[in-house]
């Protein structure tokens, strides 16, 4: 009797091992399973950053510059230098108070840095052309750009975890 007890606790203990040798398995295999999970969302996450590079990029050449050159002519007279003109005044563009994306507010203005001067502004937000300061600060205050910046601005959110909406690091001019 003493040897079948003995026996049945040698079965026990190796069924219960057996058991955790199972549990340890599948444990593995979750943690396999995340590392898979985390590899493709690292994936994806630096797909995404590529594609926002690349679309930063090609945002950037959709309008170029264009220097006019004067020809000079051989008896033309040395020009007298222009006088020092006193500080320029701001434009209105720079007067326009700023706004925020969590309320609207008819009388600031948002997503300047949307704003393109060309002849006239270009808002990527709502690609739209606006041919007067005026018409594209009165743009920069209403409701459906407004509507757009908020979109962008979750838009950049999601696709790359955070990204902030402020004025561009570089600004170009037109000529």
């Amino acid at each position: 009797r003493s040897r079948d007890r003995s026996k049945e606790r040698q079965r026990s203990r190796d069924r219960s091992r057996e058991r955790q040798r199972s549990r340890d398995d599948r444990s593995k295999e979750r943690q396999r399973s995340r590392d898979r999970s985390k590899e493709r969302q690292r994936s994806r996450d630096d797909r995404s950053k590529e594609r926002q590079r690349k679309n930063k990029d090609e945002d950037d050449d959709d309008i170029m510059e264009v220097v006019v050159v004067q020809r000079k002519d051989k008896e033309k007279e040395p020009e007298p230098e222009p006088e020092k003109e006193p500080e320029q005044e701001k434009s209105a563009m720079e007067l326009v108070e700023e706004g925020d994306l969590e309320t609207y507010d008819k009388t600031k203005g948002v997503g300047k840095h949307f704003l393109r001067p060309v002849t006239g502004f270009f808002c990527r937000a709502c690609k739209k052309l606006l041919p007067t300061e005026t018409e594209s600060i009165n743009h920069i205050k209403s409701k459906i750009h407004w509507d757009a910046c908020v979109q962008s601005s979750k838009t950049q959110k999601r696709g790359a975890g955070a990204v902030t909406g402020g004025e561009p690091a570089a600004k170009k001019t037109a000529k």
